[in-house]
This record gives structure tokens, C-alpha cells and sequence, in this order.
């Protein structure tokens, strides 16, 4: 279930052109249920999430076309977690293990921002901006009788300032140059610090308060290109630096690494800092007009990730891309495509899904 309400408001003052002001309320609920099989225990989970946000945006439109707009925003989520054993042949329910900390847990983030655009020329375009965010989890264990954690809550709290600087200069009529270069700042969440779940047969992943925030530092560059009005060609490079990457590894919980979990004799992993990591990789965009009504619209992506041991990162996609064919009259279109991908080589694959029997 998600409502929101929209005002929007046209002061024409010396601070804003046009203002807009967003409320949200996102309530989202979900549960698993598994059992082993020839076991009688139905183990149970379930998750309630309300996400409350409120927005602030605003614009000013300045001298020769110079466009200036900054804004705020709030956003809270509170989650409760619950959990059950029932014995499916006598149907007695007892409480067991959540998925994420059992008492309150509240995750909030506020931000502001300000963003700035020039067009110097008409051959040369300049924006920048700047945002600080502050976010802060809270999160508390009320009954550790199942676990026995060695902590009974969870409390996080960081703020950083990131910013964003880039230019498109037109080299001739027909050829474009981009460069950007920006910082990233994210900070851990409950998923991050605070789950517990199975992740493959015999590995099970606990919480790290000790979690710490990632931070990026990026750079893209991006050139465009037409050849008459046959063909519209783009090649994107990107290259992504994370300092304390947050990436999933062997730990310790209480001295071990390993413990019972769900009656299964579990190894034990956690989402940690790593040193440093990198994510990079390019982008191939082209458009081809073949006839007055025949369009080829293809793309193609390479990316790349490991981190400072050379260890692959998770979540790293393959080669893909799609090719479309389309014809198209004023009232009749029809799109013939393609959507594909390369292999996920077993080398290439993080260790939390090398594991993985499958």
C-alpha cells in the first residue's frame, strides 16, 4: 500500500521560481516460511516495514539561463520483525529467531542539497552540486534468548557531504564530449548490519554492529557522435573507487566461526569493510534510421568489480545489452527486440555465491 500527496507552488520571488513539496507513507509486509525435509518444525518469519518521506524541492532561474535548485528531504522507516516454530504434527507454536533484531527498529535519513547549471555557451555546459546527508539507525533486541548475541542493540549514526562537478562541451555540430566526476557516501542499513538469515545450506549471516559507511569516488567519461542523420553513436567509459566497501565475509560470533542455526551446524559470515574495492566498465549506445519508418536501437555493457584482494564483487552483472527493430507510422508502431546477456563465469562469482551448491 503506498499514498502520496503533491503541492506545488509558484511564488515568483527572489528565492524560488517554482516549488514542490512530496508526502509519502509506503506500508509493505512479507514473510517466508521453509521446513527440512522429513522435519516437523515450520519455521516462520515475518516482516512489517512503514517508510515515511517528505520532500522539499525548489528552482531559480538566474541570468543568461543560469538555473540554480536545492531542496530537503526526510525519510523514516520502522520495522518490526516477528518469528515462530510450529510443529506441524501437534500444531504447538512456539517464538524463534527473527530475521532482524525483535524490539524497535527505526532507520532515518535527512538530506539537503544544491545544485547549480550554466550553460557558459553554446558550445560548453557547466553543473555542480552538493548534497549532505545524515542517517542514523536504531535498532534494539528485546528478547536474545534465541541468539545470545553479545550486544542487545544496534546504534549507527554517520553524515557526510558528497558533491557532483561535470562539463559538455560541444567539440563540432556533430560530436559532444562529457566528464563528471562525483562522491557517493552510503551508510549501513538493517539489512546491512542487522539480519540474520541462511544464505547457502550451512552458512548462515549474523549482524555486525561495527558496520561502517562506504564511501565512492567516480568518474565517467562520455563521448557522442552523428554521422549525418543516418546514425547516432555513444561510448560511455566509468570508473567507481569505494573506500570501506561493505562486502559479505568469514566471521567470528562469540569467538567461533561456525554455530547451530535452525538445527543445522552453520559457518558463519557477516557483511564487513573491505579496504577498498572498484567497479568499472563502458557503455556502447548507438541509434541507426534505416529507412523514413525502420529504426536499429541497440546497447551494450561491460562491467567489472573486485576488491582490493582481487576477490570479485557481488552483485556485478554480466555483459548485456538489448537490440530493437522498430517500424513505426503515425498510428502504428511495432518493436521486434532482443534482450541478452553474457556468462557469469564460476572465477568471476563472489565467494558468497561461489558457496553455493547450485
Amino acid at each position: 500500500m503506498m499514498t502520496s500527496g503533491e503541492a506545488t507552488w509558484k511564488p515568483s520571488s527572489e528565492l524560488a521560481d517554482n516549488v514542490k513539496i512530496i508526502a509519502a507513507h509506503q506500508f509493505y509486509r512479507e514473510s517466508r516460511h521453509d521446513r527440512a525435509f522429513n522435519r516437523t518444525s515450520l519455521n516462520s518469519q515475518y516482516e512489517k516495514l512503514n517508510i515515511l518521506s517528505v520532500s522539499m524541492d525548489a528552482d531559480k532561474a538566474l541570468s543568461g539561463k543560469q538555473l540554480l535548485f536545492y531542496g530537503l528531504e526526510y525519510v523514516l522507516n520502522d520495522i518490526n520483525s516477528v518469528a515462530d516454530i510450529t510443529n506441524i504434527e501437534t500444531g504447538v507454536v512456539a517464538p524463534a529467531g527473527t530475521r532482524y533484531p525483535n524490539g524497535e527498529n527505526k532507520f532515518k535519513s535527512y538530506a539537503l542539497y544544491a545544485g547549480y547549471k550554466n550553460p557558459v555557451s553554446s558550445s560548453f555546459t557547466f553543473n555542480t552540486g552538493l548534497r549532505y546527508s545524515y542517517v542514523s539507525l536504531k535498532s534494539a533486541i528485546s528478547d536474545n534468548s534465541w541468539y545470545n548475541f553479545p550486544f542487545t542493540e544496534i546504534s549507527i549514526a554517520n553524515g557526510a557531504l558528497t558533491g557532483s562537478a561535470g562539463i559538455v562541451k560541444k567539440v563540432t555540430a556533430k560530436t559532444d564530449v562529457t566528464l563528471n566526476a562525483s562522491t557517493g557516501f552510503r551508510a549501513p542499513n538493517l539489512d546491512d548490519a542487522g539480519k540474520v538469515f541462511e544464505s547457502a545450506p550451512g552458512v548462515v549471516v549474523v549482524p555486525n554492529p561495527d558496520l561502517k559507511p562506504e564511501y565512492a569516488w567516480n568518474i565517467d567519461l562520455g563521448l557522442t557522435r552523428n554521422f549525418g542523420t543516418f546514425l547516432h553513436a555513444e561510448v560511455n567509459g566509468f570508473f567507481t573507487w569505494l573506500n570501506n566497501a561493505m562486502v559479505r565475509r568469514d566471521y567470528l560470533f562469540q569467538g567461533q566461526d561456525s554455530i547451530i542455526y535452525q538445527e543445522i551446524p552453520s559457518r558463519v559470515e557477516a557483511v564487513v569493510n573491505a579496504g577498498s574495492a572498484m567497479v568499472y566498465g563502458i557503455q556502447f549506445n548507438m541509434l541507426a534510421n534505416l529507412t523514413r519508418d525502420v529504426k536499429l536501437r541497440s546497447t551494450l555493457n561491460i562491467t567489472d568489480g573486485k576488491d582490493q584482494d582481487d576477490i570479485p564483487l557481488r552483485h556485478v552483472a554480466p555483459l548485456f545489452g538489448s537490440t530493437h527493430v522498430t517500424f513505426e507510422r503515425p498510428r502504428f508502431k511495432a518493436d521486434l527486440y532482443s534482450n541478452y546477456n553474457g556468462k557469469k563465469p564460476y572465477d568471476k562469482m563472489a565467494p558468497s555465491e561461489a558457496e553455493k551448491a547450485y
